[in-house]
C-alpha cells in the first residue's frame, strides 16, 4: 500500500506549473477537488483587465464554477473611484 508522501505530491505539482499556465492549473484544480470558493492575490499589472482585478484572476472568472475572491495588494487604488 504506497501512500503519497508531501514531497512526491508536490514534485508533481512542480512539473505542472512548468508545463501549464498558472489559470489553466487553477481551473484543472479546481475541478479535480471540486473547489468552491477561490481566493487569489493578484497585482494587475498589465492590460485593461490586468488593471481592474489582474489577468489571470479575469481569465480563471469565466472557467471555473466556483466563487472567486480576489485580493489586491496593500496601497492599491481603484482607477475607477474618484
Amino acid at each position: 500500500m504506497a501512500e503519497d508522501t508531501l514531497r512526491d505530491r508536490q514534485r508533481r505539482l512542480a512539473r505542472e506549473l512548468i508545463m501549464q499556465t498558472a489559470a489553466d492549473l487553477i481551473v484543472e484544480m479546481v475541478r479535480q477537488h471540486r473547489i468552491n470558493q477561490l481566493v487569489i492575490g493578484t497585482l494587475g499589472r498589465t492590460g485593461i483587465p490586468g488593471f481592474v482585478i489582474g489577468n489571470t484572476a479575469e481569465r480563471l472568472l469565466g472557467e471555473v464554477s466556483c466563487s472567486e475572491f480576489v485580493v489586491k495588494p496593500p496601497g492599491f487604488a481603484s482607477p475607477f473611484v474618484g
